[in-house]
């Protein structure tokens, strides 16, 4: 049973700047944080004990962005800035759950685990750099190539300590008669969020938006939108939460894979439009939420969603102008969700079945 209070007060200042080719601003934005939870903590085998911690932090935020313009449609971009980014709420609670097991390990004790939240989290914080170059083709189209580092001076991960004292979580736990002498363990895993200190993240992103009649007249209405993008980064978390399924060595950073593909083909002309939409994305370390809300690991196999989608919109002037049909499918391959164990694709742990979702639309536009 918990509660989580943040109040966020922010206050910036711009000063936005062009001259013959360049234009952009500097500005710095300060924000004073005060983040606080209550809790129920359960101790001495059951007593209800109120619990309320917290801090208070203040964050000075200078960004800078610049945009060159050349000849030909053509701008280069360049920013940099020192960024945050709030930890998800139920990270700051203050509440504990402790098990303790019905039956003795090999050491003749009765094992007890727990996992929580830390009210005294840092936010995400970084430097950030970012730079990209955009050529466009009038209004019809542009291939744009972009790249971002982060210096990341604080990051949250799941932190497990293998000997957290919970001795005063089991004061109270009566014996197991099934085991008359059988004690409980003082200590054993304790899992919570953490902040890491160091690492980076990087990224090159390329993107492309062409109709096709550019290249060929007869392909009028046909075109491709497509982007990928390569990422990279440095931070190694150790001992994560979930070791059944990715073991107890290092991991990289749940959520990033390392590519990720973006490609839409479309047809639009006349009022009818039809696309097709597929995102690719490499294997990666997943935070997946539990029935319980609680997150856990898990290494997912790389997916390759497609989405397709045909409307109709009938033209001003005409007797229906202004009514529109639309109907989608999502998930169109019907692509299964898949895990494994310890980064080992021979040693499979779920595969899911989700199947596709239709959508069938009518808009009237008065």
């Amino acid at each position: 049973n918990w509660n989580i209070k943040e109040d966020i007060h922010a206050a910036y200042a711009q000063a936005n700047f062009e001259v013959e080719g360049l234009r952009g601003n500097f500005g710095v934005q300060v924000q004073r944080t005060d983040q606080s939870s209550d809790a129920i903590q359960l101790t001495n085998g059951g007593t209800p004990t109120p619990v309320s911690l917290g801090k208070t932090m203040t964050d000075v935020l200078p960004s800078m962005n610049l945009a060159f313009s050349f000849a030909n449609d053509q701008t280069l971009r360049v920013a940099a800035a020192k960024q945050v980014a709030r930890p998800r709420v139920d990270q700051l609670r203050a509440s504990i759950e402790v098990n303790v097991t019905d039956s003795p390990d090999s050491s003749g004790s009765r094992v007890v685990s727990g996992s929580g939240g830390n009210p005294m989290l840092d936010p995400w914080e970084a430097y950030a750099f970012d730079i990209s170059y955009e050529k466009y083709f009038g209004s019809k189209a542009y291939v744009s190539a972009a790249y971002f580092y982060k210096d990341l001076r604080t990051y949250i991960y799941t932190q497990v300590d293998p000997f957290f004292d919970f001795s005063q979580f089991v004061a109270g736990v009566p014996e197991n008669p099934d085991f008359p002498g059988v004690g409980i363990a003082d200590t054993g895993n304790y899992s919570a969020p953490a902040n890491g200190k160091g690492g980076s993240l990087q990224s090159l992103e390329l993107t492309a938006s062409i109709p096709l009649d550019m290249l060929w007249e007869p392909l009028t209405g046909f075109g491709v939108i497509a982007s990928a993008s390569f990422s990279d980064s440095s931070i190694v978390i150790r001992d994560p939460e979930s070791r059944d399924s990715v073991g107890s060595g290092d991991i990289g950073l749940p959520g990033l894979s390392d590519r990720v593909y973006n490609l839409t083909a479309y047809y639009e002309r006349n009022g009818f439009e039809a696309r097709v939409s597929q995102r690719r994305r490499s294997d990666f370390i997943g935070e997946i939420g539990n029935f319980n809300g609680t997150r856990t690991l898990r290494y997912v196999v790389g997916e390759e969603i497609t989405d397709a989608q045909v409307s109709y919109s009938f033209p001003d002037g005409h007797a229906l102008g202004g009514l529109s049909f639309l109907f989608q499918v999502s998930n169109l391959t019907n692509e299964a969700y898949k895990t494994y164990f310890n980064g080992s694709k021979d040693q499979p742990l779920e595969y899911i079945e989700w199947g596709r979702t239709y959508l069938l639309g009518v808009n009237y536009r008065f």
